[in-house]
This record gives structure tokens, C-alpha cells and sequence, in this order.
């Protein structure tokens, strides 16, 4: 930072970047004051006396990096936490051989690899503390005898609600087979109802039967009244055979016309004959 040099602690499970107040003091970092305290992993508490925002600082010679810190009062270690692993875009690498890695790209595109913790170093533990496992199974035991409990009273509230569906099942049921035998005398009522129309549909057959008949008494009437008619067809044949007889009648009287006609052609000639006597 600057000038001076300072050893940082990488914390892939702190949730902020710490600073020890002294090492503030001796940058001068401008600083903004709040009050609050952080719990530890190992249950201890420690004051947070400032912040401290927007500080340059370079891993390497030639890489220039920017971070917010918290400054915390008290015997404290400067922390590079969760916060700056993801503004800078680090990586953390696992390997059974080499431990465990933490690895972030620099300026020309290269990465820088910082060992955090070797398996060949002593104390180096994959697992939880055994406060916490303790804790844990505690909590785990009093929520599954209260689970059980719940089972318990949910499996007779259950069993409750079936029997109460199972019965309302059984009078739907009932009510079912009442509905059907109304259903059944119904049906009854309408095949005594369909029987009845048809015996009024045979008194209609019956009925038919009987103008049908009637029918065929007016068909021999008509059978009569068409004899009629051909009689007075065979009158209208005398009366035009005696229309004949006048024609030839008339034509007779034209011809005693013509004859009539004759004889006053002869009687002009006689009078044309007399004149020229006359004159001599």
C-alpha cells in the first residue's frame, strides 16, 4: 500500500476486508467512523472503529487493485475476505496434492497462484470444529422429535379426515341409489305411458281404416259420374252429327242460290237481245 509493505491474510470465509486500526493510523488513510462490533469463528468479538473506502493497493509491481476496508480495533490480522475475491474476480482452486490455491488474473492476462494452505502442513482440518458438529446434532435431534410429534398428530388428523370422507362417500352413495330407483319407477310410469299411446295410435289405424273405406265408396262415385260424363259426350257427337245435317242443308240452299243466279243471267241476256229489236 504505497510505500510500505503489508502482509494480508486471504479469508475465503470472511464476509469483509479487515484492517488493524495502527496500520491505519501509520498510512493515514482518511477514514469514515462507525461503531460495531464482528463475531469471530472462535465466538470472540471485535470493535470495528472506521471504514475505510476505495484504497489502492498492488499484489503485484504492476497491478493496481482497489478495495473497501474495515478498520477493527484490537491485535487483528489485515484480511483480504469474500469482497475482494469477488470484485477482483479470484479464483480458488482445490488439489489433494497441492492444497488449496488461490489464483487471480494480472494485467497481461497471466494468472497469479498464492498457496493458501499445504496438506503436508500440520493442522490443516477439512471438517467443522466440533462445537459447531455438537450444535448441529443437538438442533438436528430436537427438530426430529418434533417432527415425529407432528407426524404423529398430522397422521391422526389424517386418518380422521378420511374416515369423515368415507362416510360423506357412503351417503352420496345412498342418495345415488335412491335417486335411481325413483329413476327406475319413472322409466315405469313412461312404459305404461308409451303403452297407452299405443293403443290410441291402433284406434287411430282403426280409425284410418274406416276412411279408407269411405274412400272407396267416393272412388265408385266418381266411377259413376265419369259414366255420366261420357253419355253426355256421345249427346254432344248426335248434336254435332245434326250440325252436319244443317250445314249440308245450308249448302243446298247455296246451290238453289246459284241455280236462282242462273236464271237471272238468262233473263239480262234476253233484255240485252230485246234492245237492239227496239232501236230497228
Amino acid at each position: 500500500m504505497g510505500s510500505t509493505k503489508v502482509k494480508a491474510l486471504v479469508d475465503t470465509g470472511a464476509e469483509m476486508n479487515i484492517m488493524p486500526e495502527s496500520l491505519a493510523i501509520q498510512l493515514q488513510l482518511p477514514l469514515r467512523e462507525i461503531s460495531m462490533n464482528i463475531m469471530g469463528i472462535g465466538g470472540h468479538s471485535t470493535p470495528i472503529v472506521g471504514l475505510a473506502e476505495g484504497i489502492n493497493f498492488s499484489i503485484d509491481t504492476e497491478d493496481g487493485k482497489a478495495a473497501n476496508f474495515f478498520i477493527a480495533r484490537g491485535k487483528v490480522y489485515t484480511v483480504l475476505g469474500r469482497p475482494f475475491l469477488a470484485d477482483h474476480k479470484v479464483r480458488l482452486e482445490l488439489s489433494k496434492s497441492r492444497g488449496e490455491i488461490l489464483s487471480y488474473e494480472l494485467w497481461d492476462g497471466e494468472r497469479l497462484c498464492i498457496p493458501i494452505c499445504s496438506p503436508k502442513v500440520p493442522g490443516w482440518e477439512m471438517g467443522p470444529p466440533r462445537r459447531i458438529e455438537e450444535r448441529c446434532f443437538s438442533i438436528q435431534a430436537e427438530n426430529y422429535e418434533l417432527a415425529s410429534r407432528n407426524v404423529a398428530s398430522f397422521s391422526r388428523s389424517s386418518t380422521s379426515i378420511i374416515n369423515n370422507i368415507k362416510a360423506s362417500a357412503d351417503s352420496n352413495l345412498k342418495t345415488l341409489d335412491d335417486d335411481l330407483d325413483t329413476m327406475d319407477n319413472d322409466s315405469r310410469t313412461v312404459d305404461s305411458d308409451l303403452r297407452t299411446a299405443d293403443n290410441d295410435s291402433r284406434t287411430m289405424d282403426s280409425d284410418l281404416g274406416t276412411v279408407a273405406n269411405d274412400s272407396g265408396v267416393a272412388d265408385s262415385n266418381l266411377g259413376t259420374m265419369d259414366n255420366d260424363l261420357n253419355t253426355s259426350d256421345d249427346d254432344s257427337e248426335v248434336a254435332e252429327s245434326n250440325l252436319g245435317t244443317t250445314d249440308n242443308d245450308l249448302n243446298t240452299s247455296d246451290d238453289d242460290s246459284g241455280v236462282a243466279d242462273g236464271e237471272l243471267g238468262m233473263t239480262d241476256n234476253d233484255l240485252r237481245t230485246t234492245k237492239p229489236n227496239g232501236r230497228k
